[in-house]
């Protein structure tokens, strides 16, 4: 049994995940969360950690559903006790997407042009890119939202890229913007009771987190002041390697989500991660070459 969200996205990501499994048989309950009963609060305020999975995460630890779907980036840190992720997602696509009548690019708009979004962050890069508009809170659904756009109370939003792609709504797109997103952005998260091994088991072939980190063919003395751990989103420590050069940012292949950095890339991103609650970044350096070990 899976528990969702009602809206149109929600149940479209809980059926990105049971179209990986086609041997099994699910059942998708939906509720509305308070986040979404509660449209009038902006998130440009403070509010809950839990506003979009309070009442899904209840549903499991009352035994009402065996797992969650949620969006990754909408998961509470801690989550509650006895629950734990059991799989993440590789995302869809991490970039942020420009929609606007007549599908208009964020720089031709003119002065003074409302542009909603509910995301700080997004409206700090827009402050940046255009100070100049007139940026409003807006909520809802992103069928909602598209509808301000249409009844002409707002000339533009910004929307996860991923969440129109998921909605089959990609031809609303006016551009991609360079953005900083948040890390976690076009990923799913899967939730269940920590004591279920058997169902992160079942979806451990989806999972991307970076699970295990670890010297390996090395004399036993050093691997002894090592500590085998595991590093989940619960954690949000962000794992990155520095690499020699300038201006390269490159996702590597065998840890999706995880990327190579150049030191200048790095702290140029690193301004933009301000408003998140990254509490650490793992630094991983690259050698130039295997040591008389091969490691």
């Amino acid at each position: 049994k899976i528990i969702s969200r009602s809206s149109p996205l929600a149940v479209f990501q809980c059926q990105e995940i049971t179209e990986q499994f086609p041997e099994l048989d699910f059942q998708i309950m939906t509720i509305a969360s308070f986040g979404d009963k509660e449209k009038n609060k902006t998130l440009w305020e403070s509010f809950p950690q839990d506003f979009f999975t309070r009442e899904l995460d209840e549903a499991i630890l009352k035994g009402e559903a065996d797992i969650a779907i949620h969006s990754a980036k909408d998961i509470p840190v801690p989550l509650p006790e006895g629950l734990s992720i059991i799989a993440l997602t590789k995302s869809l696509d991490p970039t942020d997407a420009f929609v606007s009548v007549n599908k208009t690019k964020l720089k031709d708009l003119p002065a003074g042009a409302r542009i909603g979004t509910s995301s700080p962050m997004r409206k700090k890069e827009l402050e940046a890119a255009r100070p100049d508009l007139e940026i409003v809170p807006i909520r809802g659904t992103v069928p909602e939202r598209l509808q301000l756009l249409k009844e002409g109370e707002i000339a533009g939003l910004i929307v996860a890229t991923a969440a129109l792609k998921r909605l089959k709504l990609e031809n609303e797109i006016a551009e991609i913007l360079d953005f900083a997103t948040h890390p976690l952005q076009g990923r799913l998260a899967i939730v269940a009771k920590s004591e279920r091994k058997d169902l992160k088991a079942l979806f451990s072939r989806i999972d991307t987190q970076f699970r295990r980190f670890r010297p390996r063919r090395i004399d036993e003395a050093t691997r002894e002041q090592y500590r085998e751990f595991s590093l989940t989103i619960s954690d949000f420590i962000w794992p990155v390697f520095l690499v020699e050069g300038t201006g390269i940012k490159e996702e590597l292949p065998s840890l999706p989500g995880v990327h190579h950095y150049t030191v200048d890339r790095l702290l140029e991103d690193l301004k933009k991660y301000d408003d998140h609650c990254l509490r650490t970044i793992m630094l991983l350096g690259v050698p130039k070459a295997k040591g008389v070990d091969q490691s």
